[in-house]
């Protein structure tokens, strides 16, 4: 991935994904970290959060995407490894979902206060000899 800023001119940084040095994740966000290639080597991280993925994932729904990978000689790679990557996302998603704890349902006051009752009354008739 080539980046260019204003900034710097004609210099272009590039970095490669598949080199990265680190992949981490909290609960708010997604970081992905290394080092840059030539002529920089600098310490670079990128942050995304839901949103930033969100319409990443939007942009490779558009039109000009589809095309850019369709008249690349190379679709086939790109394209197995769209779809690969897919499923295995949605394996995945789908297996943490099935396996998340679900919320302890709220409990039926009334059942527990019927027990009681009944209970009560039992003791009652034992102890004023009914039983």
């Amino acid at each position: 991935m080539d980046l260019w800023s204003k900034g710097l001119g004609r210099r272009v940084l590039s970095l490669s994904l598949s080199e990265r040095e680190s992949l981490e994740t909290d609960s708010q966000e997604f970081f992905i970290s290394g080092v840059m290639h030539a002529p920089t080597y600098w310490d670079y991280r990128v942050t995304l959060d839901r949103e930033d993925v969100t319409d990443f994932l939007a942009l490779l729904q558009r039109p000009d995407t589809v095309r850019f990978v369709a008249v690349d000689p190379e679709r086939g790679r790109i394209l197995r490894t769209a779809l690969s990557s897919a499923t295995v996302f949605a394996v995945r998603t789908l297996g943490l979902l099935v396996r998340r704890p679900r919320p302890a349902e709220p409990q039926d006051d009334t059942t527990d206060h019927n027990a009681e009752i009944a209970a009560t009354d039992e003791l009652q008739e034992v102890a004023g000899g009914r039983a």
